[in-house]
């Protein structure tokens, strides 16, 4: 006899959560979801999920609930807040945060939900809108080996690449030690891309070149190769949140001691594309800041 699916709350319907909501409807699991966005929260809804007026009356329900959710200030809310999940938890509850959060932040709504009897697990994600939409996310997760067995066939169906890295805490860790490495790599190909068109070089020839040679990389292919080409910044990862996590980077090697000078210069790129108003377009829109500069334009 075919075990029933677990009903799943899911807290956060943005581009990437209601990609994951969307997979797991269509694998069959039951989902209520909440999004303070009425519009996004219907569009589930005629997709099969089912509303829910709050996050409390969402808690209720579930016993596994996942949150999706566009700033840290937000995920203390949802969680330690008044009337918080960790209010709401009861034993044997399961908490997914995909997120992308501190560390710190993530270990402090562990020791909150725990003592309720529940678990939690920090899933770091990477791989964009597309591999959201093909159910093909790297999912990096922190958390015990109880709770990764209760959230194994759900990541199964949203991810291909499964990661458990370690206790609460690691998840994230891992998430950030690689949005630490493809921003700066973002703002290194804007700066080296720029400089050979300003020499007079092509930059479809600039980007046959590196294809082939030791500079290319995914973010040059995705980056520079398809949106930057053609002009193409509807934000799939925003300068909003590269910026987030690049704090988030900048804070944890404070914390932990550890000098991060190229994050932080990078981080100083972030905020300037946010002063000059690009923080909801794609991240890959920082070429933008060195066309101004330099008075060129970049395109295939």
């Amino acid at each position: 006899m075919t075990k029933p699916f677990p009903v799943i709350g899911f807290i956060g319907l943005g581009r990437v959560g209601s990609l994951m909501v969307s997979n797991l409807l269509k694998a069959g699991y039951p989902l209520f979801v909440f999004d303070i966005d009425k519009a996004k929260l219907n569009a589930l809804v005629q997709q099969g999920a089912k509303g829910s007026k709050n996050i409390q009356r969402l808690a209720e329900r579930c016993n596994i609930v996942m949150t999706s959710l566009p700033q840290p200030a937000i995920s203390e809310e949802i969680y330690l807040g008044e009337k918080g999940l960790a209010s709401s938890a009861k034993k044997g509850d399961l908490f997914i945060e995909a997120s992308t959060i501190s560390p710190k932040l993530v270990k402090k709504i562990d020791q909150m939900v725990r003592m309720k009897g529940a678990e939690f697990i920090d899933a770091g994600i990477a791989g964009g809108l597309e591999k959201a939409a093909q159910g093909k996310l790297v999912i990096m997760a922190g958390g015990s080996k109880s709770a990764m067995h209760k959230a194994k066939a759900i990541f199964e169906v949203i991810g291909s690449d499964i990661f458990h890295v370690g206790s609460v805490g690691k998840g994230m860790t891992a998430k950030l030690v690689n949005n630490a490495i493809s921003h700066v790599t973002m703002v290194a190909i804007s700066e080296a891309v720029s400089l050979g068109v300003k020499a007079g070089v092509k930059a479809k020839i600039l980007y046959d070149v590196i294809s082939k040679s030791s500079g290319n990389s995914d973010i040059f292919q995705r980056r520079f190769g398809y949106r930057i080409l053609n002009r193409d910044f509807k934000a799939g990862m925003s300068v909003e949140l590269a910026y987030k996590d690049s704090e988030l980077v900048c804070e944890m090697g404070r914390d932990l001691k550890i000098p991060m000078y190229v994050t932080n210069t990078a981080h100083c790129i972030y905020e300037w594309a946010r002063i000059e108003g690009l923080g909801e377009k794609d991240y890959a829109s920082i070429i933008l800041l060195w066309e101004k500069l330099l008075g060129i334009r970049i395109t295939g």
